[in-house]
């Protein structure tokens, strides 16, 4: 597993923007969401949205 550590702050906002751009670009953006894991915002997630659950509130 390849890993890359980031310090600066300033990086990991510019690189949660990069993340959501490419995201969006290729339109998978309305599946997945960047998100910070920690409370210091220097960890981020990509994670899926729960479509299963949201289907069923929109039937009722």
């Amino acid at each position: 597993m390849s890993e890359a550590l980031l310090v600066d702050t300033l990086v990991f906002t510019y690189l949660k923007y990069l993340t959501k751009k490419y995201l969006k670009k290729h339109n998978v953006r309305d599946w997945l969401r960047v998100i910070a894991s920690n409370k210091d915002r220097n960890v981020y997630e990509l994670r899926y949205f729960n479509i299963a659950e949201n289907e069923g509130e929109e039937e009722e």
